[in-house]
């Protein structure tokens, strides 16, 4: 069958209609290949990572709320996600992955893990990265390259790169603790996006880190009020 759930695959403090990704089947994201169900142009639904947790679509047309993902009146209070950040769907395996920058009960940073139709698979996913004493000081902004997962963690200035299956950390693309980065992107050959609301007053840009891991240049400088999302 081509039918398709109506389920947004990227979420932001802001919102986002990702044009070069799918929207996810209905069935649990692990066990269903990307593609399978859906063929098709991308989700025409806007998704706002709230705050407290929840996770609601909207019309991309009046702004309207359409329903709630995670969280939301209509269903159970949403204990996982301490302070919701971004939301991001694995183009390999369509589950969701969502930022929480203050988890309910230890108040670190970690990304839980949900299927498509908001079900939740595991709290706390990745908690960590090199080790037990490196964790994720204000995880916020997630992108996909090459099947791996990439994650802005503002308190410390990095982008870290963890296989997006099984959660391990591998390296890191970015190390500066004299930036703040809040949102990252990547263009078709491997360059990065980056959002920089450094706390130092010298943020408030956009900077580019190319691929062949030359030296960062400023894309834009100023004038942004302490960007957020990309």
């Amino acid at each position: 069958t081509s039918w398709c759930a109506g389920v947004p695959i990227a979420a932001g403090k802001g919102f986002s209609i990702p044009a070069h990704q799918l929207v996810g089947p209905p069935a649990r994201c692990e066990t269903v290949p990307v593609n399978v169900r859906c063929q098709g142009g991308p989700n025409n639904q806007l998704l706002v990572t709230n705050g407290n947790g929840d996770i609601s679509a909207h019309s991309p047309d009046d702004g309207s709320l359409l329903r709630f993902l995670i969280g939301g009146n209509s269903q159970p209070p949403n204990f996982t996600v301490g302070r919701g950040e971004q939301t991001v769907q694995d183009p390999a395996t369509n589950c969701l992955l969502v930022t929480d920058s203050r988890e309910p009960t230890t108040r670190e940073g970690v990304i839980h893990l949900y299927d498509t139709d908001g079900t939740l698979l595991q709290a706390n996913f990745i908690t960590r990265a090199s080790g037990p004493g490196d964790p994720l000081l204000t995880p916020r902004g997630m992108a996909f390259f090459d099947g791996d997962l990439y994650v802005a963690t503002e308190g410390d200035g990095r982008v870290l790169r963890f296989d997006a299956v099984s959660g391990a950390f591998i390296d890191e693309r970015v190390n500066d603790p004299t930036i703040a980065p809040r949102d990252i992107e990547f263009l078709p050959n491997g360059d990065l996006l980056l959002t920089d609301a450094a706390p130092s007053g010298t943020g408030d840009r956009v900077l580019l880190y190319p691929a062949d891991g030359t030296a960062p240049r400023v894309i834009v400088n100023g004038g942004l009020g302490s960007p957020y999302q990309l």
